[in-house]
């Protein structure tokens, strides 16, 4: 008989004695961490979430789970497998069913990918039905959405990356169904600078930047990142930065920010910010009577050179002290989901899971901004390279 054991949010570490899991997520998202593999030997480890919402794998050391350290498991309902041969890498074997409806067509469409030639079969069903999804872990050419495992991947061009869409799928139907079944049930807006200046293109808004404080901005673009480097004046407490000029969400709409920055070389006296304010945070830091779920970091208030990640209800403060170090001249990707449905706030730091908050968050239809900023906690020039900003919500 196989032992079956049960794990809640908001993690939990695999045992070499487990056998098969079940994922509860109904009280929000869980981070399944994954020993190191050579500590396991082969392994077959049958998954099945339930709960409706996600479940995200996290590997030790240099282990990586189809590629990546970090992966959020695509669909909240599903059963997967967990395989390992006790190398250093963890494979998917993914069955599951969800509802999948073709633009103008009145018959749901099964996309079935088989074992052995992981083509995908095509065929009408009456209304309503389910559609089984198969996807088998195998191949190279993988491809991710929002650090998710895309639908039939092995078809795909695109190398292992997260946040890639997929670019195209040998069967072009089931590329628009999966691209449709994204796009069109999310609203998505970003802000990009322009290369050589410090200007910005915007797509799906029409919500400008503001400048923040008293500083300015310039190209800063790099051999490895185009962004706009935002400087502080040399006066303690002068602020610097960029933030929408009107709040773009709120919590009920469940939206996931990313925002791409890049450290200056020296991080000295210093307060940077990313994230989703009620408020401009750039001249105080830590949220006091505003709604904020923001990554940061302050010299002043931080004994340790760590990311902080920070949430606020207007009341009460809640800040987790991250494992993960702040460096100079680094690009960053601070990720920040906020889920409505299990009112849960996700801190992803360069696809790493940094912290999981399920209390003292934004107010449901509280309206936020989306700010990068940078003080001078010196009689110095401070700087935050800031290089977009994505949102994709209700």
């Amino acid at each position: 008989m196989v032992s079956l054991r049960r794990v809640v949010p908001p993690q939990y570490t695999l045992q070499s004695s487990d056998e098969a899991l079940l994922v509860d997520t109904t009280a929000g998202t869980v981070n399944l961490v994954l020993p190191t593999v050579g500590t396991l030997g082969e392994r077959f480890i049958p998954v099945t979430i339930v709960g409706g919402n996600l479940c995200t794998l996290q590997c030790s050391g240099s282990d990586l789970v189809e590629g990546l350290s970090t992966l959020l498991l695509p669909l909240a309902d599903a059963q997967y497998v967990l395989v390992t041969t006790g190398s250093s890498t963890w494979r998917i074997l993914m069955m599951a069913r969800q509802t999948y409806r073709q633009a103008n067509e009145a018959n749901e469409v099964d996309f079935v990918s088989s074992p052995a030639s992981n083509a995908p079969i095509v065929r009408p069903r009456s209304p309503n039905a389910d559609v089984d999804l198969w996807l088998f872990g195998k191949g190279t050419g993988k491809t991710y959405v929002n650090g998710a495992l895309a639908l039939n991947a092995n078809d795909a061009t695109t190398t292992p990356t997260a946040s890639k869409i997929p670019l195209a799928l040998s069967d072009k139907r089931l590329a628009d169904g999966w691209m449709r079944h994204f796009f069109m049930s999310k609203r998505l807006s970003s802000w990009t600078h322009i290369p050589g200046g410090n200007t910005w293109n915007l797509y799906g808004t029409a919500v400008a930047l503001n400048q923040i404080g008293t500083g300015a901005g310039a190209s800063g673009d790099s051999a490895t990142l185009p962004s706009e480097t935002q400087s502080t004046g040399n006066v303690i407490g002068n602020t610097a930065g960029l933030i929408t000029a009107n709040t773009v969400t709120q919590r009920g709409w469940s939206p996931t920010g990313v925002f791409k920055t890049l450290t200056a070389a020296s991080i000295a006296n210093i307060r940077l910010i990313s994230g989703f304010v009620s408020a401009d945070l750039s001249a105080i830091g830590a949220p006091t009577t505003q709604h904020a779920a923001i990554t940061w970091y302050d010299t002043s208030v931080h004994g340790t050179a760590f990311w902080r990640c920070t949430t606020c209800d207007g009341t009460t403060v809640l800040t987790t002290a991250t494992s993960i170090p702040i460096t100079n001249s680094t690009t960053w990707n601070h990720r920040v989901e906020i889920d409505e449905a299990s009112a849960t706030v996700v801190f992803y730091i360069n696809d790493v899971v940094a912290a999981i908050h399920s209390s003292n968050i934004p107010g449901q239809t509280q309206q936020l901004y989306m700010e990068n900023a940078v003080a001078t906690l010196a009689n110095a020039v401070k700087r935050y390279g800031i290089s977009s900003m994505h949102l994709v919500q209700n």
